[in-house]
């Protein structure tokens, strides 16, 4: 880096000019201020939490299904008209041409564990539900839900 000095005449005194030293240099350098930290790897922080993102994992708490997911919530940035009924996590569908995508699962609105949306493992009802939950407050459900609940334990007794 070279230090240079630049004269500027001051339009409202001719008599009057303004010096002003700068530091040239050909590539950007980011200010020393904590936002543009680097990482001990060299890679600044904005491309670290680029890479986290994409490391981010959901596990299912009961079946062990675990899969890379791309955001947690119910308004997928990628999918701006799309409103989800519950804060899941998604996936960009890696077979869609038009932007599709994958619901994983979510947690459970009783116990905050995540679970995937198998049938084995979770109830869509209102609000996602995993099956230890929906079997320990079976009572509070409404009958058509207690009703599918029997059936898939007759069904699971009978395999």
């Amino acid at each position: 880096m070279t230090e240079e000095q630049t004269t500027f005449n001051s339009p409202a005194n001719h008599n009057q000019s303004l010096r002003c030293r700068h530091q040239s240099s050909h590539s950007f350098q980011p200010p020393d201020n904590g936002i543009w930290e680097k990482s001990t790897d060299g890679t600044s922080e904005m491309e670290d939490s680029k890479s986290k993102e994409e490391e981010k994992e959901f596990v299912c708490s009961k079946c062990n299904f675990k899969a890379k997911y791309n955001y947690h919530g119910a308004k997928p940035p990628f999918l701006k008209s799309l409103i989800l009924l519950e804060e899941a996590y998604v996936m960009k569908d890696p077979f869609s041409t038009d932007g599709g995508l994958i619901t994983l699962g979510a947690e459970c609105s009783l116990c905050n564990k995540p679970v995937c949306i198998a049938a084995d493992c979770s109830l869509f009802f209102t609000k996602r539900f995993c099956l230890g939950c929906v079997t320990d407050h079976l009572e509070e459900f409404p009958k058509e839900i207690r009703q599918e609940i029997c059936r898939r334990d007759k069904e699971k007794k009978q395999v």
